[in-house]
């Protein structure tokens, strides 16, 4: 079975999509709509709980891996029945940590291959969020109980596949603390930074924000030759990331957009990601994936000691800085709605005034 999720905050978008396609089959809704209009306005309702947060909507889709005869069908070769894909999805999302959150299943019949999409709000109905960190590496982990459980093809996505396996001391880490390495931290947010197509700066810019810092390694005659990823004490090459992540892996596989035309020169400004052969200091011997040498400092290895460093830091500063961004925010909020309530009260007073002086002149004059 193939996982994958796209987070976003366009519940309405995504509803139409989910539910126009011909043929699409609503399976389950634990809400009240009865059509993508108003599904997405209860959708929205709950998403107002946090108005502040713009990844409310989580769009997963499970698939049966599918093969090809020798010309090239596609050959269906497991089948699961609705009530099946509908105990799946629920047990997808449980796992997942959204246990009291809105959500709809619909299932798709426009491939040979089945699938199931599933959009959910990562606003729980007392107004807590599901966390989505290490997503996309819970996900597999279900998903691989999953096909166990229903026997089913054991499948590895694409990526999955250009990730670099986790190393044993990764993964008992992962298994003690529930948290990842470095490394994994950083396909993670890279994976997250690269959702939605963005441009190569925008990519640039969204890890920046997460707390990772991408450095574009350009040769003397202005040509590309890869990147590098750092988080703390630690970077890496990106292949050292996984195939996914290194610069054409980005635009292969990610669907990250670089135009060497209006991207270069925002790609080559900034010296905390690029760095001009011109006026940067002597190169070390290092190669990268591209086989350029890099002028970024030694890389380290993703060893036993990567999973000592504490991952969640970086993160954890990133989050508290949002946060008090939020509670600013908040706080305006809140000072608006006051304003609001005394303008109502205002109002009120005035209007209960008015029906008083009616009242009065009706029964003068009866």
């Amino acid at each position: 079975m193939i996982g994958k999720q796209i987070i976003s905050n366009g519940f309405g978008a995504t509803s139409k999509y989910v539910l126009g396609k011909e043929d699409a089959e609503l399976l389950y809704s634990n809400m009240g709509g009865a059509n993508y209009q108003q599904l997405s306005q209860e959708f929205a309702a709950i998403a107002r709980l946090r108005p502040n947060n713009n990844r409310a909507c989580l769009h997963a889709v499970l698939s049966l891996p599918h093969r090809e005869d020798d010309q090239g069908e596609v050959i269906a070769h497991e089948s699961l029945n609705n009530n099946q894909w509908v105990e799946i999805g629920q047990r997808w999302l449980e796992e997942m940590g959204f246990t009291d959150n809105q959500y709809l299943m619909v299932r798709h019949h426009d491939t040979k291959h089945e699938h199931l999409h599933i959009v959910a709000n990562r606003i729980r109905l007392d107004g807590e969020v599901v966390p989505d960190s290490y997503n996309f590496f819970r996900s597999q982990a279900v998903i691989r109980k999953i096909e166990q459980d229903y026997e089913l093809e054991a499948v590895t996505p694409s990526w999955e596949t250009h990730r670099r396996a986790p190393t044993t001391p990764e993964l008992k880490e992962f298994e003690r603390t529930g948290t990842g390495s470095v490394r994994l931290t950083i396909a993670e947010l890279a994976q997250e930074a690269a959702s939605n197509s963005p441009t190569m700066p925008e990519y640039l810019d969204r890890m920046k924000e997460l707390g990772v810092e991408v450095k574009v390694n350009i040769t003397r005659n202005d040509k590309v030759r890869g990147l590098s990823y750092s988080m703390g004490a630690y970077a890496f090459q990106g292949s050292d990331i996984g195939k996914d992540y290194s610069w054409n892996g980005l635009q292969q596989y990610l669907g990250v957009s670089y135009v060497q035309s209006r991207d270069f020169e925002t790609i080559s400004q900034g010296e905390s990601r690029t760095n001009n052969s011109k006026s940067r200091p002597a190169r070390t011997s290092q190669q990268n994936e591209s086989g350029d040498r890099t002028v970024e400092p030694t890389v380290s290895q993703p060893a036993a000691a990567d999973h000592q460093f504490d991952p969640g830091k970086q993160l954890v500063q990133t989050a508290v800085n949002q946060l008090n961004r939020n509670t600013e925010q908040l706080t305006a909020a809140v000072s608006q709605l006051d304003r609001s309530t005394d303008d109502f009260s205002r109002r009120l007073e005035q209007t209960n005034s008015n029906s008083r002086k009616r009242a009065t002149n009706l029964r003068r004059d009866s």
